[in-house]
C-alpha cells in the first residue's frame, strides 16, 4: 500500500515547506501589486494554508499541543473558504469574508469540543464537509462572469472544483467508513490527503497569478488604447474583422501580410522592476504600436507579450513597416524614467501571396516567423517563406 510507504511526519513537514514556499511567494506578489483586493483575499488562503500545516505538524509531533488540531481544521476551512471568497470579488460581488471566518471559527470550536474525547479527528467531519462546501463554490464562482472569460480563471474554476469533488468523496468515506479504517486510511487518509491538496496548492497558485497577470493585461491594454479610434481589439472581433479584410482582398486580388509583434525580455523586466514596471512596458508598447500603424489597422493582443496587426500591405512592404517600429522601440526609452532602457521587439510577417488568404494559416506562419526571429537572437524581422 502507498499509505505503508508514507511517514506522515515526513509527509507533514514537506508540505509545510512547500506550502510556506508557495504562500510567501503569492503574497510578495498580491502585495507588490497597487489596487488588487482579489490578490489580498487570496492571500489570506495561503496564509490559512501555511497555519494549517504548521498547527498538524506540531499537534502531531507533540500531542500536549492538543489545539493544533483545531487551529489547524479551523484555518483549512479559511484557506478555501477565501479562494470562495477572491473569486466573488474578482467577479465585483461582495466577498463575503465574513462567512469564511465565521465557518472557520465554528470549525474550530468543534474540534475544542470534541478533541478531549474524539483525539486527533475531533471535528473532522466539519472541516472535511466544509471545504467540500467552499471548494465547490469556488469552482462554480469562477465560471460566472467576468472570470470565466478568462482562460486561466476557467483553470482555476476546475482545480477549486476537484479539490471539491474529492474532499466530498472523503466525506462521503469518513461517515461511510470511519477515519481510522483500512479503507479510509488507504484512500483518503491524513497522507493521502496531504499529497493531493499540494497538487491543488501548487494549480491553484499558478492560476492565482497567471490570472492577475492576464487581468492586468488586458485592463492595461483597454486602457492605452481607449483613447482613439485604432482599439486593441479582443480575439473574436479582431478574427471577424481581419477575414472580412482577407476576403475583400483576395477577390480583388490585392495583397495583404499578418504581423506578429512580441516584446523581448518581458519576465527580465518584471524580475529586475517588478511586474508593475512590466505591465506599464507593455502599455507603452501598445501606444507605440498604434503610433507607427495606419489608423484602420486591426492590432489584438494574441497572448503574453505578442500582439498582432494585419495591413494591405505586401510581404515585402510589411517587413518595411516592422522594421520603422523595430527602430522606433530603439530610439528613446518607452518608459522615460531613470533606467533609460531601450526594449526590444522581435516581429514575424506572414504575406497573402505566401501564406494565403486564409487567417488561421497567415497567423500559424506569421507566428512561426516570429518564433524563429526570437530563436535567432530577438530584435529582428523574419518573413515567412512559403
Amino acid at each position: 500500500m502507498l499509505t505503508a510507504a508514507l511517514d506522515l511526519t515526513t509527509v507533514l513537514i514537506v508540505s509545510a515547506v512547500i506550502v510556506t514556499l508557495i504562500g510567501i511567494l503569492f503574497v510578495v506578489d498580491s502585495f507588490s501589486r497597487q489596487d488588487d483586493p482579489t490578490g489580498r483575499t487570496w492571500s489570506l488562503a495561503y496564509l490559512a494554508g501555511m497555519i494549517s500545516t504548521f498547527s498538524y505538524l506540531a499537534s502531531g509531533m507533540y500531542p500536549s499541543l492538543w489545539w493544533g488540531i483545531a487551529i489547524g481544521n479551523g484555518a483549512v476551512v479559511l484557506s478555501g473558504a477565501s479562494v470562495w471568497a477572491g473569486a466573488r470579488r474578482f467577479n465585483q460581488r461582495r466577498s463575503l469574508l465574513w462567512v469564511a471566518l465565521a465557518a472557520a471559527l465554528l470549525t474550530a470550536l468543534v474540534a475544542v469540543i470534541g478533541v478531549p474525547r474524539g483525539g486527533v479527528w475531533a471535528g473532522s467531519d466539519v472541516m472535511i464537509g466544509a471545504t467540500a462546501v467552499f471548494g465547490i463554490l469556488a469552482g462554480v464562482e469562477c465560471f460566472r462572469r467576468p472570470m470565466w472569460s478568462y482562460r486561466n480563471g476557467r483553470f482555476l474554476g476546475v482545480v477549486a472544483l476537484l479539490a471539491g469533488a474529492y474532499y466530498a468523496v472523503r466525506f462521503v468515506a469518513y461517515l461511510r467508513w470511519g477515519p481510522l479504517s483500512p479503507t479510509f486510511t488507504a484512500f483518503a487518509g491524513t497522507a493521502i490527503s496531504t499529497l493531493v491538496v499540494l497538487i491543488f496548492v501548487t494549480g491553484g497558485a499558478f492560476a492565482m497569478v497567471a490570472l492577475r497577470g492576464e487581468e492586468s493585461r488586458r485592463s492595461l491594454f483597454a486602457s492605452a488604447s481607449s483613447g482613439g479610434a485604432e482599439q486593441v481589439a479582443e480575439r473574436e472581433e479582431f478574427d471577424v474583422i481581419a477575414s472580412s479584410i482577407l476576403d475583400a482582398a483576395e477577390r480583388a486580388e490585392r495583397e495583404a501580410s499578418l504581423v506578429v509583434a512580441d516584446l523581448d525580455n518581458v519576465s527580465t523586466l518584471n524580475a529586475a522592476f517588478g511586474r508593475a514596471y512590466g505591465d506599464h512596458v507593455l502599455t507603452r508598447f501598445v501606444e507605440v504600436l498604434r503610433e507607427q500603424l495606419p489608423a484602420a489597422t486591426p492590432l489584438s493582443h494574441a497572448r503574453g507579450n505578442r500582439f498582432l496587426f494585419l495591413v494591405e500591405l505586401a510581404a515585402g512592404d510589411a517587413v518595411h513597416l516592422a522594421e520603422q517600429i523595430r527602430e522606433a522601440l530603439l530610439d528613446e526609452p518607452l518608459v522615460p524614467d531613470q533606467t533609460g532602457l531601450r526594449v526590444t521587439a522581435s516581429f514575424g510577417v506572414a504575406g497573402c501571396a505566401q501564406a494565403g488568404y486564409r487567417l488561421d494559416g497567415l497567423r500559424d506562419a506569421a507566428m512561426t516567423a516570429v518564433d524563429t526571429a526570437k530563436r535567432d537572437g530577438r530584435n529582428r524581422v523574419v518573413q515567412h517563406a512559403r
